[in-house]
């Protein structure tokens, strides 16, 4: 027979032993230690005097999670069951009935044998009578040492459990007491607020000039409110007129990056060189790419003006097609004095 320590020693140094067997005593004292642990937590938690050590009862599940398990693949092994038993965990209520009953059988090799079966003895056993039956070594002692060990254990879980009751019953005792403190409270300010309305009864000019004044009050903070809310959306158009102006500028400077002339009434521009002109046939012209940043969907209208050396001598307009922001359109202005060598814009205009 295993003793307390040793089967607690046993089930650790065997962690990961998952083919070996382990007899009932080294599964029930093991269980015994959990047992005892997980109750004297539950029992301190609930008292509300050691919180900890729910804590330390969930750890402590973590650390003898393995060794639990090897144990108890080991036991179904040495009562003479598969491990593949443990599914019954999967039936619920019932598995568990199953489990206990499995768990308390005991090992396979001390079942009795069938009838006309026998098994030899060692070679060194001494049989102590004619039955053949053979002696058994002497565990007193440490079976004495086990049953002192365990009912040590189970007098100090008592006692723990036993104080920690105690403790709960004092703690429900003062919280009583507590929540009728402060019902006491509670009625005193009732009292207070009863008193505070006969008084506020009696003073019925006072509170007639309390509501004038909380009206007027009223009034100038709508009156406030109203101006805030105008302040507010005159800068939220400022704001929009400065986002709408920062968003020009930063079109306006792509396209001058962009190579871009920028002509009157904010009309960019770009001459068409003039081996990529086509003009009408029989026609002298010049043509030039036109757009703005927000687009022009009417198109423009570009008036210039014809130059011979430097005196005007004539003049041309001509209209674009619409187009959308991001976009160009082309411009052909049809010259007629076959003598001039330039063309100045005078005016463009987004219709």
């Amino acid at each position: 027979m295993v003793h307390f320590v040793g089967a607690v020693g046993s089930a650790f140094k065997r962690a990961g032993d998952f083919r070996g067997r382990s007899s009932r005593s080294e599964y029930w004292y093991f269980f015994l230690l959990n047992l005892m642990i997980q109750v004297s937590a539950f029992a301190l938690d609930y008292a509300g005097a050691y919180p900890v050590f729910t804590t330390v009862a969930a750890v402590w599940s973590l650390i003898a999670l393995v060794p639990g398990l090897s144990l108890f693949i080991r036991r179904l092994r040495d009562g003479g069951y598969s491990p593949w038993m443990s599914l019954f965990a999967l039936a619920g209520p019932l598995g568990a009935v199953v489990f206990l009953v499995l768990l308390c059988q005991p090992s396979a090799a001390d079942k009795p044998a069938a009838v006309g079966s026998h098994t030899p003895l060692a070679a060194n056993a001494v049989p102590s009578d004619l039955s053949g039956r053979q002696e058994l070594p002497d565990h007193e002692s440490k079976s004495r040492s086990s049953a002192l060990l365990l009912g040590f254990c189970l007098v100090a879980t008592l006692a723990v459990v036993l104080g920690s009751v105690s403790y709960a019953a004092t703690q429900a005792s003062m919280r009583e007491a507590e929540a009728q403190a402060v019902a006491s409270r509670a009625a005193a300010a009732a009292s207070s607020r009863a008193s505070a309305a006969a008084s506020a009864s009696a003073s019925a000019d006072a509170a007639r000039q309390a509501a004038a004044a909380a009206e007027a009050s009223r009034l100038a903070k709508a009156a406030q409110d109203q101006r805030e809310a105008e302040a507010s959306r005159t800068a939220a158009a400022s704001q929009a007129a400065d986002a709408t102006a920062r968003a020009y500028a930063a079109a306006r400077d792509k396209l001058v990056s962009e190579g871009w002339n920028e002509g009157p009434d904010g009309v960019f521009y770009q001459w068409v060189a003039a081996d990529q002109t086509k003009c009408p046939p029989y026609q002298r012209c010049v043509q030039l790419k036109v757009t703005t940043p927000e687009g022009c969907p009417n198109g423009v209208a570009v008036q210039a003006s014809e130059l011979t050396a430097g005196t005007v001598t004539g003049s041309a307009s001509a209209y674009s097609s619409g187009f959308l922001a991001g976009q160009n359109a082309l411009v052909t202005l049809t010259t007629y004095d076959a003598h001039n060598d330039e063309v100045s814009i005078k005016k463009m205009t987004c219709q």
